[in-house]
């Protein structure tokens, strides 16, 4: 037990009162301080140490007690002394109730005694109430009930009272909407379209076509009047504030001044397009391969890099987590990583474009563990992948394949290098191959380079919101590539459709490297 700061005695004129009392306990108090047995214990969910609410004590009448404070260390802080002694001061101020105040420490006396001076000009309600006559009991309890209630309310605010409201602040909506017209989408725009496409990481034309199919799917983006019956954000200017910061990674307040966004409005912003940018592209432009789509692929890649029968490369990568919750922390994870992070496993083809994505597995952080959770080969599984077979040397192969690296499985559709060429034709493949593996590693710089957002650490709180936003990040880029001609499959030829049968066998083909 600690030291005694300080004794408060008083004596209730109400039969039966509750009384919510601060203080500060550094342990059990002793019998004497509450003669009631319900009373003699710490309230539950009051912790040891620290200022917080003691309890809610009952009071009957014409009953004195003493109300004892311990401390267990000298007071450090002058935000705990002022609270003690504004918490004691509303005690020592009704006469009635509370009729000595001792302290032990002449230290902390002096400081009462200021403080309270202080508190005397500045909360004048806090005067002493006047004395009831004996003879009328029922007056006296109610009046001193009223008061007390509403003394115990101000104790509970005084410390916000010191506290100012939140500001509003006078955006100027159509000025923003003005100022972004002017600067790149007027006849003579300030901007040129080269300062355009590389703040906004693509064409003009593309911009105002997401602008336009956003606008049409989702009626968030759609003008309107809030309640004050005023114009709200333009289409125009919440894609603008997505794209800026999925293309910068800055905060979202970086749109204030610019655009006259909160901080708020812009992170909605963010998430309202990462959401309707997957719904309304995801099925075209995140798509499987088709079955004309993986004839391009086949003819492309044995065009560049002299390999028939490559549908691409496959590899994972890492985002840092930085507001990654701690009860998640253990599955983020890594050693080789000093902070959380969400991994990517992808597959590109040679012209960058993004055939296969699966973000956001947890377990433990590696290539092989999420291939193991990922949907890549669920197409086969189900009997739904198209029957696409390629020849090579007079030898029939049943389906494509995948350049990895060492790490992955021996399966049928993973082709990795030597690890040690000794015959000239090994060397030569291992050039030909690691060569072809890079246009995954290019991607992914390409990703990381063009959205700053992948780039830098996450700020969102769920694996969800970092999930869509990565996805995001992923269609636009192909819609980037199309839009620039690179694209080898630009067209969307869909296979008829087919009934979903699962195959024991296939996933033993894909296992097995002597299935060709």
């Amino acid at each position: 037990m600690g030291n005694v700061l300080c004794r408060v005695q008083w004596q209730v004129l109400k039969p039966i009162h509750l009384l919510r009392v601060y203080g500060a306990h550094s342990g059990r108090p002793s019998v004497n301080d509450f003669p009631d047995r319900e009373h003699r214990r710490r309230p539950r969910g009051i912790p040891n140490r620290g200022w917080k609410w003691v309890g809610v004590y009952r009071l009957e009448m014409h009953d004195v007690r003493d109300l004892t404070v311990y401390k267990r260390s000298k007071f450090k802080k002058k935000k705990k002394i002022n609270f003690f002694f504004k918490t004691i001061y509303i005690l020592t101020n009704l006469n009635p109730f509370f009729t000595t105040f001792t302290t032990n420490q002449h230290q902390n006396s002096k400081t009462f005694i200021s403080f309270k001076h202080k508190m005397d000009s500045k909360f004048p309600f806090l005067s002493p109430i006047p004395d009831f006559p004996d003879d009328d009991d029922t007056g006296s309890s109610d009046s001193s009930l009223v008061f007390f209630q509403n003394l115990i309310q101000q104790a509970e605010l005084l410390d916000t009272a010191s506290s100012s409201k939140k500001k509003y602040v006078r955006r100027d909506r159509v000025g923003g909407h003005e100022t972004l017209m002017a600067d790149y989408f007027d006849e003579n725009p300030k901007f040129s379209e080269d300062t355009f496409r590389h703040r906004f990481r693509m064409s003009k034309s593309l911009f105002l076509k997401i602008v336009s199919d956003v606008q049409a799917y989702d009626e968030w983006f759609q003008e309107g009047l809030d309640g004050r019956m005023k114009k709200s954000f333009t289409p125009l200017q919440k894609v603008t504030s997505a794209i800026k910061q999925l293309a910068t990674g800055n905060p979202p307040d970086e749109g204030d001044e610019y655009l006259n966004m909160s901080e708020r409005t812009s992170r909605e912003c963010l998430e309202y397009f990462c959401e309707t940018v997957c719904k309304r592209y995801g099925g075209e432009f995140l798509r499987r391969p088709t079955s004309h789509d993986i004839a391009l692929l086949y003819q492309a890649h044995e065009d560049r890099h002299h390999l028939p029968g490559m549908l691409g490369s496959l590899d994972c990568t890492h985002f840092v987590w930085r507001m990654c919750p701690t009860e998640l922390r253990g599955q983020y994870m890594r050693g080789d990583h000093q902070y959380p992070t969400v991994m990517l496993e992808a597959v590109a083809s040679q012209d960058l474009w993004i055939w296969h994505a699966f973000c956001g597995p947890a377990g433990s952080q590696n290539d092989i563990n999420v291939l193991q959770q990922s949907p890549l080969f669920l197409a086969q599984r189900n009997g739904t992948a198209p029957n696409c077979p390629f020849q090579v040397n007079n030898h029939l192969y049943k389906r494509g394949y995948y350049l990895t690296d060492g790490i992955y499985p021996t399966w049928s559709v993973f082709v990795k290098s030597f690890p040690y060429p000794h015959d000239p034709n090994e060397k030569k493949f291992k050039r030909q191959h690691e060569a072809a593996r890079k246009d995954v590693e290019r991607a992914f710089g390409v990703l990381k380079s063009k959205w700053g957002i992948l780039n830098r650490p996450m700020r969102s709180k769920t694996v969800k919101k970092i999930r869509s936003i990565v996805y995001t990040c992923l269609i636009l880029h192909n819609m980037i590539i199309k839009d620039d001609g690179r694209a080898i499959a630009p067209v969307h030829i869909q296979d008829p459709p087919v009934e979903p049968v699962f195959d024991d066998t296939a996933y033993t083909e894909l296992i097995d490297e002597d299935t060709h």
